[in-house]
């Protein structure tokens, strides 16, 4: 027997090849070739060709052909055991050679085929008519010399090589660096600016309402300024309501409550009291973010201890900070008996004090049956007595289990409560852990006859609902929290800060050092109209609502980056609030706060947004376009259902299978993937970063916002920073634009994003790809089109005439390019020309580059005519450095 199947069993050529050959390629090395189920192409992929002449010619399809890196390397094809492979084997070749025929000239990209018809496997080269290889079935083991021969010829590792080979040529011994690197070093890179006094104060002063730390901050929160929802949320934002659409399993295996008017679950504590024994987990799923702790709070203070004081008097509530957990099964038991302990000590002083009397109401079963048992033969002996006494109740103290279960008692018995453990920050993002908590729950429970309520994460409830052990929740006590609008909260937030700082006085300091008194409710006001210019455009509600993906406080947080941010200028917020509101805000100056944040250069790494033209400088071959190419294939099916009958989730394996294609190493294809899923930008059905090729992914809300944003001027510009770039010319144009002063403004961003687009599609060309040359037409992948990014960006300036103005003449005049001036100033050693078509030119005799000495300068007059060369273009005065080279 081989390593795959008994010979006996393979007699047909079906037999031969999914037996048989299929194993021998996708088994691990050093037991198989290691190539992996995206790197096989199936008859149903792959192309025909027309092979031989005249009557001898015949219609032929390979059983497979490897592809890697976008490139054909292996065809392989599999015959019956009692077939000839001479036949096969010169087939296989000539299938090789068609392939290479539509490369370029020399460049034979697959070089090796395989025959088998089990018995025997043959392995070569495509040019050469005999094998280099001929091994038997009983050959094929890894301490066999023939198959250790035959695994050096064509295994994925060897193969891998020639798929390679060209994109290092390629690469050659250019380096690869940003124009924000050429600036200078780490210090310039990362230049802060100095953040909006607004905001900062702002924020500073009101950070535990932004970010509740104690849950005294909490309990603010939800009494002063929660948002509450009706069951369905008929009238909120329309882009919230889209978010909506995203229906999981989980909004039909649940109970939707109403923030406002929770009666399902007010009947549900209603049915429990300290008399019956409570058994009751109840779980209350949303998104991360969603409000699920914050919700609890409010149910709390504002439904039942308000609204239902009858049901409130009958429950002790017990919040536990599950941050600070451990995740082992063997250490989470005991932090939780001596985190309720302390949590019970804190709430009552009788227990903290651990008086005689109190122990002795606390143990009293344990009494009682010491003094009707064995104590009835020392009861005389007092010494004795308590001695023994002393020791009952020391254990129990020391023994946590017996202790909480006592403390647990003595509250049901003496206050006539029933604990509710609320287990707080429980939302963990690997799976297997958020299911540690759901066992944690149960066990809580069913231990301690108590009521626990559990947030848990939807995607996880989706996922294992009908797995152990969440098959054993009940369904009426599984309730979903869907997520308050962002915009709202916020503004009831800032309503709230408004409310308690309403007499008071600060100052704020203008630009130019000028101190305005401002009462600090005004302060807050306009906070309110920046919230308001969000809320009136499409566009910033579209980046707000998507790129938090339904997290509140994700959304919270951006807000906050925003109001702090250097990037929003004094005269905008004077604008918004002089103008009562109705100043609307350019979607580019609420982009460049929100892509920078308060950074002066954008980085890839450390903004809201992720640049989907990234790669590493450090890699083989740079890909600019995996990222891109990544979303845009999901985004493509996100409305198909996947192999789990679900929209938009497919597999990992589909998807490397689809972007080899077009050229995408499969080692970046999982490294860049992973750092979608963390940033949020796909959903893995495990939300876990340590993807498997068989995991489903989809894109989210997010993901689908940046597919939106690769037509966006202000979000294509950023990127233009933080590509690396093999061309130095370009490079260096758009590192001198962004040094200057007014680098945000439209021309630069325009400039700098055409140069971006313009030499990946260059580079673009240096892929190696002819997809068509082994692929049928409906099995062919295109990469992004960036034709659709450059289209894009000259619409959104086609508009303004100014800086359509400015283009033309930067396409028209170029450095080295010699003018014919006019003089339309002369003053301060400098002078002011104009040519063409009111194009403004500047030169001086106080710098040499000018090439104008002070004798010449003296000569000159307004209306001269001179003959300049053209240096540059300058933008912060718009108008070319030129010059002189003689007087007309």
């Amino acid at each position: 027997m081989s390593e795959y199947c008994e010979v006996a069993s393979l007699i047909t050529e079906s037999d031969v090849e999914q037996k048989f050959i299929y194993k021998l390629l996708n088994t691990a090395e050093p037991r198989g070739l290691g190539y992996a189920d995206s790197d096989i192409y199936t008859k149903s992929y792959l192309r025909g060709y027309l092979l031989g002449k005249g009557n001898t010619s015949k219609y032929y399809v390979p059983d497979y052909l490897i592809q890697l890196r976008g490139i054909p390397v292996l065809v392989v094809e599999a015959k019956s055991p009692n077939e000839d492979l001479s036949v096969a084997y010169a087939e296989a070749r000539l299938y090789a050679s068609e392939i290479n025929a539509k490369y370029p000239h020399n460049i034979n990209v697959c070089q090796k085929v395989i025959v088998s018809n089990g018995l025997e496997t043959w392995a070569g080269y495509f040019d050469s008519d005999k094998p280099a290889i001929i091994i038997k079935f009983d050959e094929i083991n890894p301490e066999n010399k023939n198959f250790t021969d035959f695994f050096k010829f064509c295994s994925k590792e060897n193969l891998k090589e020639v798929a390679n080979k060209h994109y290092i040529i390629s690469r050659g011994h250019a380096v690869f660096n940003t124009p924000v690197s050429e600036l200078g070093g780490k210090r310039v890179q990362d230049e802060e600016l100095i953040e909006n006094d607004y905001g900062r104060t702002l924020i500073l002063e009101n950070r535990n309402l932004f970010n509740p730390e104690t849950e005294e901050d909490r309990v603010k929160i939800v009494r002063n300024a929660y948002i509450k929802s009706p069951k369905r949320e008929q009238h909120i934002q329309p882009m919230f309501k889209e978010l909506k659409k995203l229906k999981l399993p989980s909004m039909i295996n649940s109970t939707t409550i109403a923030t406002e008017r929770p009666s399902e679950l007010i009947e549900t504590l209603r049915t429990i009291d300290a008399d019956s024994i409570p058994t009751s987990l109840m779980l209350l799923i949303g998104n991360t973010g969603s409000g699920k702790t914050t919700f609890i709070r409010y149910f709390k203070e504002m439904i039942l201890d308000d609204k239902h004081p009858d049901i409130a008097r009958s429950f002790e509530w017990l919040f536990l900070d599950m941050n600070n957990a451990p995740v082992d099964v063997t250490e989470i038991y005991d932090w939780l008996k001596v985190s309720i302990i302390d949590k019970l000590k804190d709430a009552h002083d009788i227990i903290k004090q651990n008086s005689k009397a109190f122990l002795d109401k606390l143990f009293k079963p344990e009494i009682n049956e010491f003094e009707n048992g064995v104590g009835m033969y020392i009861k005389e002996d007092k010494a004795t007595y308590n001695s023994e006494l002393y020791k009952i109740i020391s254990s129990n103290l020391e023994n946590k289990e017996n202790y909480l279960k006592a403390l647990f008692r003595y509250l049901k018995e003496n206050n006539r409560v029933v604990p509710i453990i609320v287990l707080d920050n429980c939302d963990k993002l690997v799976p297997q852990e958020q299911l540690l908590m759901f066992q944690v729950a149960q066990w809580i429970r069913t231990n301690y006859k108590c009521v626990v309520l559990l947030p848990m994460r939807d995607s996880t409830y989706d996922m294992y609902k009908s797995k152990p052990p969440l098959d054993t929740v009940v369904k009426d006590l599984v309730f979903r929290i869907d997520p308050a609008d962002f915009l709202k909260v916020i503004q009831a937030r800032l309503a709230y800060i408004s409310r308690l700082n309403e007499a008071t006085t600060t100052e704020y300091h203008l630009a130019n050092g000028i101190r305005i008194p401002i009462k600090k409710y005004e302060q807050i006001e306009y906070f309110n109209c920046i919230l308001m210019a969000i809320r009136q455009n499409d566009w910033a509600k579209s980046v707000f609502y998507y790129l938090s993906n339904g997290n509140i406080r994700e959304a919270i947080q951006l807000f906050v980056d925003f109001c702090r941010s250097g990037h929003i200028k004094t005269d905008d917020i004077f604008k918004i609030k002089s103008s009562g509101g109705s100043y609307e805000v350019p979607s580019y100056k609420i982009m460049n706060p929100l892509l920078r944040k308060n950074r002066k250069y954008y980085s890839d790494e450390k903004s809201n947004f992720s640049n989907l033209f990234f790669s590493r400088a450090t890699d083989d071959f740079p890909d600019p376009f995996v990222r891109v190419d990544i979303l845009c294939w999901l985004n493509n099916l996100y409305k198909e259902k996947g192999p789990n009958n679900v929209e938009g989730y497919h597999r990992v394996n589909d998807l490397v299978r689809s972007l080899q294609t077009v050229g995408h190493n499969e080692d970046i294809i999982f490294r860049e993937l992973k750092v979608l899923i963390k940033r949020g930008l796909i959903l893995s059905e495990t939300q876990n970063e340590n993807i498997e090729i068989c995991d489903l992914i989809k894109i989210s809300p997010a993901g689908r916002l940046h597919c939106n944003l690769l037509k966006n001027l202000s979000y294509l510009s950023a990127c233009a920073e933080d590509v690396v770039y093999k061309n130095t010319d370009i490079m260096m144009k758009i590192s001198k634009r962004i040094a200057l002063d007014n680098y945000l403004d439209k021309v630069c961003s325009f400039l700098n994003a055409r140069d971006m687009l313009m030499y990946l599609q260059n580079y673009k060309k240096e892929f190696l790809l002819q997809p068509e040359a082994f692929l049928k037409d409906d099995k062919c992948v295109k990469m992004y089109d960036l034709q659709i990014s450059l289209s894009a960006i000259e619409k959104a300036v086609e508009k303004d005439k100014e800086c359509i103005k400015i283009l033309k003449n930067l396409d028209l005049y170029s450095s080295g390019q010699e003018v014919d001036c006019v003089i339309l100033s002369k003053k301060n050693g400098g002078l002011l020309c104009h040519f063409g078509e009111d194009v403004r030119g500047f030169l001086a005799y106080t710098e040499e580059k000018f090439n104008l000495n002070i004798e010449t300068y003296n000569s000159l007059n307004e209306n001269n005519h001179l003959k300049c060369k053209i240096l540059d273009y300058n933008f912060v005065n718009s108008s070319y450095n030129l010059e002189f080279v003689s007087v007309e």
